[in-house]
């Protein structure tokens, strides 16, 4: 029996599950005396599930990988991991099917949006679940836990590349192996050094930990329904800005500043503008906010700061109420949100990198417009970008508006009372991996709570294009997918 690439990433896929599960229970229940027994249903049938498809793996294997089976294993496995990691939800606080989906794809795309109220009052276990989700899913646990533990090597790079959404150029498939195992490394030690820095600051060891998980994958979820304005400590945020810019960094580029003591940093285009654009995004806050709303500049300075790292790192940590703020601030959350972190990082967006391609190409070609005799050839970081490159990044970029616009329809349809901005923000905010929207009826202050089950369904599968950069979901639905494809 021939095996499919299918077949193993589900297995570990299933696995992770169920020992997460069964860590989060056995946690619960030792610590905060939580009733064990809910917990048992969501804790055999994953594993079950995954014993079940290692007997039947098969034995052979495939000389080749298709292109479909690399987009059909990425998304199946995350549909999947999806719809299990729901259960919790669904047997310890019997929330409807909706509810359940949309909380456990927001944990594992690392979205950080949420229907939950009073999070104090929730069981620890699940809490800790909803961090553990989104640590999984920060740099994709199928990158990490498939890739890695698996031997097809035509296989491990493209599902790599789909995955981390890495430059093909900067894979290598002998050093693939290297970086992941670097990237799991690094991964470790900054949340082991985040869940330290914040305990030193009067922060319960079990709030350091599910904060930790969340900032460096850059999901954003919290244990507090007040979000970090729940601590309200200066120490704290700016612990958190730092490890959620870390989070958002192409982890390659970390790579060799740690072990090749790095490429010069001005060098390095993705990471000159994406500073760029956080400093810049900040002072702008910093003007609009001082001194009408907040009075004194150093709380103009700390409030704009935190929130444009964290939009900007698409993690959707709070410290204040950005809904509130003034108009004129709303354009720059929306630019932050759409355009998101780097290539290669936990963060998600359309990606710093290929903005400054993007931006390159259009003047490039609007040069060719007036001086249709000069020949240009287009180099980001000395790699060469031809015309198919090009091509592809335009198509992406006309894809990711064409998403945009035909959700901001349905959405309207599924909610026709909602507003524009509310409409909008919701779309982008989920596309981009977000959370929180820039209104108050799903701002940092409020939940998705109110939205019906087809919304929820909805941005739930808006999740699931932007953590997948698309394609891996939405040629899912396309038929000539499934006639011919190579």
């Amino acid at each position: 029996m021939k095996v499919t690439p299918l077949v193993i990433p589900l297995a570990i896929n299933f696995l992770l599950l169920g020992l997460c599960f069964w860590v989060c229970a056995y946690l619960g229940f030792f610590f905060y005396k939580e009733p064990l027994l809910p917990w048992i249903p969501a804790i055999i049938i994953p594993l079950l599930l995954s014993l079940i498809l290692y007997l039947y793996r098969g034995k052979q294997r495939k000389a080749y990988i298709s292109q479909r089976e690399i987009l059909l294993t990425t998304g199946i496995s995350w549909l999947l991991a999806g719809i299990f990691g729901s259960s919790p939800y669904w047997i310890l606080l019997h929330c409807e099917f909706s509810t359940g989906l949309f909380e456990s794809i927001s944990g594992l795309t690392t979205t950080g949006a949420t229907t939950l109220l009073n999070l104090e009052c929730l069981p620890k276990g699940l809490l800790l679940w909803r961090s553990i989700s989104q640590w999984l899913g920060g740099l994709g646990f199928v990158v990490f836990f498939v890739t890695f533990l698996g031997t097809h090597g035509n296989f491990q790079k493209r599902l790599y590349l789909q995955e981390s959404t890495s430059v093909e150029e900067s894979v290598s498939l002998f050093h693939m192996r290297k970086n992941i195992a670097y990237s799991l490394l690094i991964y470790i030690c900054l949340t082991i050094l985040c869940a330290l820095s914040l305990s030193q600051c009067n922060v319960s060891l079990f709030d350091a930990v599910c904060h930790a998980l969340t900032a460096v994958s850059t999901g954003g979820f919290s244990t507090h329904s007040t979000g970090i304005h729940h601590f309200n400590s200066f120490k704290i945020e700016g612990i958190l800005v730092i490890f959620m810019l870390l989070g958002s960094i192409n982890f390659i580029f970390l790579i060799q500043v740690f072990t090749q003591h790095g490429p010069k940093l001005v060098k390095n285009s993705e990471f000159k503008t994406y500073i760029a654009v956080l400093i810049i995004a900040t002072l702008s806050f910093i003007v609009i906010l001082y001194p009408k709303v907040y009075p004194l500049l150093s709380e103009a300075v700390r409030y704009a700061l935190f929130q444009a790292v964290s939009i900007g790192t698409t993690t959707g940590f709070h410290s204040a109420n950005f809904a509130a703020w003034p108009n004129v601030a709303v354009p720059i959350l929306l630019l932050l949100m759409f355009i998101g972190g780097c290539t290669g990082s936990t963060a998600g967006g359309f990606k710093v990198f290929r903005l400054v391609a993007l931006c390159k190409i259009l003047l490039t070609h609007l040069e060719k417009i007036f001086r249709s005799n000069v020949v240009r050839v287009l180099k980001i970081d000395g790699v060469l970008w031809n015309e198919r490159k090009q091509l592809d990044l335009l198509y992406f970029f006309a894809l990711n508006l064409l998403v945009i616009s035909i959700s901001v329809i349905f959405l309207q349809i599924l909610m026709p009372s909602i507003d524009f901005l509310t409409n909008v923000s919701a779309i982008v905010a989920s596309l981009s991996n977000i959370g929180p929207g820039l209104t108050s009826l799903i701002g940092p202050d409020a939940t998705f709570v109110t939205f019906p089950p087809s919304a929820k369904i909805l941005l739930s599968a808006l999740m699931l294009l932007g953590r997948l950069e698309i394609y891996a979901i939405l040629v899912l639905l396309t038929p000539k997918f499934w006639k011919r494809f190579d």
